[in-house]
């Protein structure tokens, strides 16, 4: 079992540790990091690594990462599946309620990218 290792993804002369799989999740806010992102999943996939993204619908840093793979690798699917759940949140005022909350629908855009079916 390996170290869960966790660093600026802006960094770039910070090389990504080894791993089988990489994952990103809530990144996506800014631009910047949608960039950046790109260029650490191109590192990691040229690894050899699994890279798994996740995030929420209408973050704009979303279309410069697929702006910034079509540069980086041109002809990778970088096409975000939606997952559709639901989650539980209590009311703030009272964190001692034993009341799990109301269940809200939750949607989040996914990316699994399998470096030896992702890469040509």
């Amino acid at each position: 079992m390996r170290t869960p290792v966790i660093f600026d993804i802006c960094e770039k002369d910070v090389p990504l540790p080894t791993a089988d799989l990489v994952v990103a999740a809530d990144v996506m806010y800014e631009t910047k990091t949608g960039e950046a992102l790109a260029h650490r999943t191109v590192e990691a996939l040229r690894r050899g690594s699994r890279v798994v993204i996740g995030c929420s619908p209408g973050r704009p840093g979303r279309p410069a990462f697929v702006e910034e793979m079509k540069v980086l690798e041109p002809g990778l699917k970088t096409e975000f599946v939606e997952a559709v759940g639901t989650t539980r949140s209590r009311v703030p005022s009272d964190p001692k309620t034993s009341d799990p909350g109301k269940q809200k629908p939750v949607s989040v855009l996914i990316l699994d990218l399998d470096p030896q079916s992702s890469l040509p």
